[in-house]
This record gives structure tokens, sequence and C-alpha cells, in this order.
């Protein structure tokens, strides 16, 4: 799942039967929305592969749009959900949280890895049966921690270098969710000071 200029795209490969493709959002808008544009095609073997895409409606960060993939069955059903959350601006010498929701550990084992710009390797990688967390060597003097809710906490972000879009992608059994974050940082405005 990804934002592109037309939307928001929901791809899905290797299926087999031919998929079904759905699409809503959360909050709710009403029955007939969301307009996609999805049709099924088949490799050598036989195996569908789709590709889908609706338009935002409103502001991008009204709404998170999620697309659901079944066989024609019903059966097998995968989803995957994006969410564009408000931008952030945060200031030279503060800890910045930037928010991620993620299942409750006790309900279903997840996989949460936050990125910075589309940049590997990713910033931090944890799995929720374990308190151990990856983080890169790019990123230990940055990252404070992972709250349990799934924010990432930067400490003492240094200016222009942090500023960017960060994503955080949470798999869990048969889900994918995706949220992308825009952080401003802005440095200490030396007139200012008195």
């Amino acid at each position: 799942m990804e934002r592109t200029s037309e939307g928001v795209t929901c791809m899905s490969q290797g299926i087999y039967p031919s998929p079904r493709v759905s699409w809503s959002t959360d909050p709710p808008t009403p029955s007939g929305t969301l307009q996609d544009s999805s049709q099924p095609t088949a490799d050598a073997q036989g195996l569908f592969s789709v590709n889908s895409t609706v338009r935002m409606l409103g502001n991008l960060s009204d709404h998170a749009y999620v697309c659901s993939v079944s066989k024609e069955d019903g059966t097998g059903e995968w989803s995957a959900s994006f969410r564009q959350q408000e931008d952030i601006h945060g200031e030279v010498g503060q800890t910045l949280a930037i928010p991620c929701p993620v299942p409750k550990p006790s309900l279903q084992s997840f996989t949460q890895t936050w990125t910075f710009m589309g940049q590997t390797p990713p910033i931090l990688t944890r799995n929720s049966g374990t308190s151990h967390r990856d983080i890169s060597d790019l990123w230990k003097n940055r990252v404070q921690d992972l709250l349990e809710t799934g924010s990432l906490l930067i400490q003492n972000p240094e200016g222009q270098n942090l500023t960017g879009t960060y994503t955080c992608k949470v798999l869990a059994d048969q889900t994918l969710q995706l949220v992308q974050t825009y952080v401003s940082i802005k440095g200490t405005d030396p007139g200012s000071e008195r």
C-alpha cells in the first residue's frame, strides 16, 4: 500500500482464485464515495495480481484508507490501511513524540518498523513478543524510546536533517497498517534571546 499522486494504491499478487478488492475509510464515509479502478490480471502460472487506487477525500489527514483483498470465494481476507497524520512541528533541543497506534500485544503479535524518508536501514524495528528494539546505528543517539503505544520518541532533534516524512509500518496477522507523518524541526531564533 502506498500514497501516489493519484491517491492511495493497494497492490497484491500471487493470489488464486481471482481476488476481490473493497475499500473503506475510518471514519466511515457513505457507500459509493470511494471509486476505485481495479482489474485482476493473471500471470503465466495462473496466479492473480491486483492494483487498485482510490482518490483521497478532503484533507489528507481526514481519513484512514482501508483496502481489503480476499479471494473471489470470500476466504483469505487481507487488509491494509494508510493514514497521513497531521504535520508535527518541533524545536531543536526538545524531545518529540511521533504517534503510531499499534494493536494491544495481548490480542495479537505484530512487527513495527519506523523509517525516515524511505531510507534503509529502518530507524527501529520491534516485535510485540519481546521488549527488544533493534535501532540502527545512525539513529542510536537520536531515538530516546519507543512507547508501548507505538509512538517514537526522538531526543534533542538537531534541525533540518530530522525534518521529513516518518513512516510507521505495523504488520500483524493478515493486516498491514501504514502511518505517515511529516515532521518539521525549527531551530532557536537567536534574535529572541535577551
